[in-house]
């Protein structure tokens, strides 16, 4: 089985690169599904664009 990523550590670093973190989702919530279940999570992050 493969290992599973350090989460926690991969949101902190985005954090500290100035991408906070706005929602987690699964797909299936985000497509609006209630089938087909994959495991993942969809991570949304956010961030100001300055010129």
């Amino acid at each position: 089985m493969a290992k599973l990523p350090d989460l926690q550590s991969i949101l902190n670093q985005e954090g500290q690169d100035g991408w906070p973190l706005v929602q987690i989702l699964t797909p299936e919530l985000a497509q609006n599904a209630l089938v087909g279940k994959t495991g993942n999570l969809l991570a949304i992050f956010q961030r100001e664009i300055t010129h």
